[in-house]
């Protein structure tokens, strides 16, 4: 079970970077902070509509249990309950960010095991 995780945040990864930088040249600012076990990507407006509207939010939904899921709204996000809180789908989340002017994202992987935040995988950042 562990390796399978392990394999599947793994191909997560690497798709989103796929998908990020594919077409005309990355601006994606990565992100790694090894000694929490913390890694991912700061999203331009573009490649956070370019992820948003591929499979890849979904099949992430489909791998990593909401439980093992972060998300930091924006303010003003529509997706948000009162206490900050979402049951919204990683593609919705991404496509709200996506339709503001000069919305982002952050996509970021992190340690299960980190005594920090335990049992967390997937962190979807909103910036606007």
């Amino acid at each position: 079970m562990r390796t399978t995780l392990l394999v599947s945040v793994a191909g997560v990864a690497a798709a989103i970077a796929a998908v990020t930088t594919a077409g005309t040249a990355a601006a994606a600012e990565p992100i790694v902070i090894p000694e929490a076990g913390f890694a991912g990507v700061w999203l331009t407006p573009g490649e956070t509509a370019a992820l948003a509207n591929s499979p890849l939010p979904d099949m992430a939904d489909g791998v990593i249990s909401p439980a093992a899921t972060r998300v930091s709204m924006a303010p003003g996000s529509t997706l948000a309950n009162p206490d900050g809180s979402t049951y919204a789908s990683n593609a919705a989340i991404l496509g709200e960010a996506a339709a503001h002017p000069g919305g982002s994202a952050g996509v970021f992987l992190s340690n299960p095991a980190d005594p920090a935040d335990p049992g967390a995988i997937l962190t979807i950042v909103q910036d606007w």
